[in-house]
């Protein structure tokens, strides 16, 4: 049986990692254990600001996305994924892009790699497609929620055939830091989020694992379930 609603092919930093230690402690949870972390000291933001800033993105855990939330099949149960996982690891190699930059896209803040992110790309293309099978096709009802957005016609071809419009060759990898941000927010946060992340933008960027997360439901976060160490 099924221990989660949804379950969502992601990366996250490894633990006790400085990018892991700032971006759970930013989204104030470990999304492995469960545990709420103490937020970040920052002269500029209080508790509440910070909380009210990172709501959806604390809902999901500090991640970037590979393969979207899905619904699995009902033959289909955790298992299996965990099998399909590990043997789709073991064909993919780790890559190494860039330094993450901080970048504000549409109306959120994110980390986002730099330089030839060709492999980064391909890597993620094979999660979405060599995963699919275990993906309980999209409602009618799940098809109207995402075109409330206009949706290009390569998005509408996505979202048909992968249940995302985002993918593929609309795909761009990134570690969400906010919610959607007003205006009036968005020149001040840049300005301290990179003093925070200053000496997480130098190194380069390795995406070394795939990490299984699972959507218990009822509006609970996201977990951690499982990592899975790319060859």
């Amino acid at each position: 049986m099924n221990g989660y609603k949804r379950y969502a092919i992601y990366y996250a930093p490894k633990f006790d990692t400085p990018l892991s230690e700032f971006g759970n402690s930013w989204l104030g949870r470990d999304p492995f254990t469960g545990l709420m972390i103490p937020r970040p000291q920052i002269p500029e933001l209080s508790f509440q600001q910070i909380q009210d800033l990172t709501r959806a993105p604390t809902h999901y855990g500090f991640h970037g996305t590979l393969k979207p939330p899905f619904f699995v099949k009902p033959d289909v149960d955790q298992r299996h994924l965990e099998e399909a996982l590990m043997g789709l690891a073991e064909q993919l190699s780790a890559v190494e892009v860039g330094p993450l930059t901080l970048k504000i896209i549409g109306d959120f803040m994110a980390l986002c790699p730099t330089g030839d992110l060709t492999a980064l790309n391909v890597l993620a293309a094979s999660c979405v497609k060599e995963l699919d099978n275990f993906r309980l096709p999209l409602s009618q009802e799940e098809l109207e929620y995402r075109r409330r957005k206009t949706l290009s016609d390569r998005q509408e071809e996505n979202l048909l055939s992968w249940g995302y419009p985002y993918i593929l060759d609309d795909f761009r990898f990134h570690l969400t830091l906010t919610d959607i941000l007003d205006e009036s927010e968005k020149e001040p946060l840049v300005e301290i989020l990179e003093r925070e992340t200053e000496d997480l933008r130098r190194p380069p960027f390795i995406l070394d694992q795939l990490c299984l997360f699972g959507d218990p439901g009822n509006g609970s976060p996201f977990r951690l379930i499982r990592r899975f160490s790319l060859s």
